[in-house]
């Protein structure tokens, strides 16, 4: 990782530099050849306009002019040759003889003057200026003016040397930089992996570093988040298997106790033979509701659950809940009061909106005190219909109550019950696209409030 990502940084890096010498050294080469180039044209160009003194038939014969050609437009620092139309080099600056033919160039001939980087025969490395001389508007000679270039390639060398190092610097120090750089990137997300690899493994009680800045340190909290969450709901499962078992066991006990005893004592009498069938009938009962709680949360986990909507009168469903209830209600000492009922239809799964208030009204049995009052009460808003359970119970704590629709969770392990019953309820009505709030005061009781679209 560490090796990735120095690779990345010092690769771009070197590509700019790289990119950056190579356009200083064109600009540069550009700079020094074309200020020659521009210094020697301004010279031809003056030299071509003071021509004009030479006009006359004495221009005829260029060869007995050249010395004094030569002398008027020498330029310090550079070579002048005279050459004819046919390319011989008349006469130099010089005073040497130049046994050399020259290759004009028909643009230049025709007028034009043009310059070219060329080798002599020496190899070395020349620029040519020519510059053409005119008489009644014809090019009847050609100033060619050389100067060589090693000096100037010798300049743009060693600047090109400078830049070089600097370069050169420049990527040490940005290697140090992208070294340093890259730790600080590398080592946390390589603690990050390190800690997300033992929490993969069941470390839930591993925590990271959270301090880390922007979107490390973020990714930190929001998987120590995580860690807590599952440490959260593993205790609840725990508990949840630890409920659901004792739940499964009490009534089977009962059942095999009742049977055991009906088979081997043959003196009971027909009422408590009547009593045994009795408990044994309302322990299977309470087992499969257990067991349809089971299934039901099997169903949501998998996206399984289908609703069957019809037109249904709530009134009448929280009538027949009440109904149901009454008796489980009297045998804790608690009494069922139903106010403002209200007579309209709406389109539901009545079957399992009769489980969610058969749930929310046994809750409220099981948390009340003895002689308190259970309330069930309806109201109609303009998009949606309420349903209030309220009891005047034990009560929910602040800290319990954002959890307390969490599946497996209970606000009391020590009742009966498996923990998944709200949190199916709430589920039915989410599919049905409304919601359920819930307002609790510890030790002074709960409201329950079912919100169902009307539309």
């Amino acid at each position: 990782m560490t090796r990735r990502v120095i690779f990345s940084f010092m690769s771009v890096i070197l590509l700019v530099l790289v990119l950056t010498e190579g356009i200083f050294f064109v600009v540069i080469h550009r700079y020094y050849y074309n200020g020659i180039t521009d210094t020697l044209l301004s010279h031809v160009e003056t030299s071509s306009a003071f021509f004009t003194k030479y006009e006359g038939e004495q221009l005829r014969d260029i060869p007995e002019k050249s010395h004094e050609i030569i002398k008027s437009f020498a330029y310090p620092g550079t070579e002048l040759e005279l050459v004819n139309r046919k390319g011989e080099v008349l006469i130099s600056s010089t005073g040497f003889d130049v046994d050399e033919t020259i290759d004009l160039k028909s643009s230049i001939l025709k007028g034009d003057t043009a310059s070219e980087v060329e080798k002599t025969s020496t190899g070395e490395k020349i620029l040519a200026v020519y510059s053409p001389l005119k008489y009644n508007e014809q090019t009847i000679a050609v100033l060619r003016y050389k100067s060589t270039l090693e000096e100037v390639d010798r300049a743009i060398r060693q600047i090109m040397t400078f830049v070089t190092f600097i370069g050169l610097g420049v990527a040490v120090l940005v290697f140090l930089i992208s070294l340093r750089l890259s730790h600080s990137i590398v080592r946390p997300i390589k603690e990050i992996t390190s800690a997300s690899s033992r929490m993969a493994q069941g470390h839930f009680s591993t925590r990271m570093n959270e301090g880390y800045k922007h979107e490390l340190g973020e990714l930190s909290r929001t998987l120590n988040y995580m860690a807590d969450e599952i440490k959260k709901t593993d205790k609840m499962k725990s508990d949840f298997i630890s409920s659901i078992s004792h739940e499964i066991r009490t009534p089977l006990t009962g059942i095999k106790g009742w049977i055991e005893t009906m088979k081997a004592d043959d003196s009971l009498t027909r009422q408590e033979l009547d009593q045994g069938f009795q408990i044994i009938s309302s322990e299977t009962d309470r087992l499969i509701v257990l067991l349809e709680e089971l299934l039901d949360f099997s169903h949501f986990q998998s996206n399984r659950m289908k609703l069957h909507r019809s037109p249904t009168r709530l009134d009448r469903l929280i009538e027949h809940t009440i109904i149901q209830s009454s008796s489980k209600a009297e045998k804790a000492g608690v009494t069922l009061q139903v106010t403002h009922l209200i007579d309209k239809d709406i389109l539901i799964d009545g079957n399992r909106m009769k489980q969610v208030l058969v749930n929310l009204v046994d809750n409220a049995i099981k948390y009340s005190s003895v002689h308190s009052t259970i309330t069930v009460r309806m109201k109609e808003h303009s998009d949606s219909i309420e349903i209030e359970v309220k009891d005047d119970g034990m009560g929910i704590s602040k800290e319990q109550l954002p959890l307390i629709k969490n599946t497996f969770y209970q606000v009391n392990v020590e009742q009966s019950g498996s923990g998944i019953g709200l949190s199916i309820a709430n589920e039915i009505i989410e599919l049905h696209g409304g919601r359920i709030e819930i307002e609790s005061v510890e030790g002074s009781g709960t409201s329950v409030f079912i919100f169902l679209p009307l539309k």
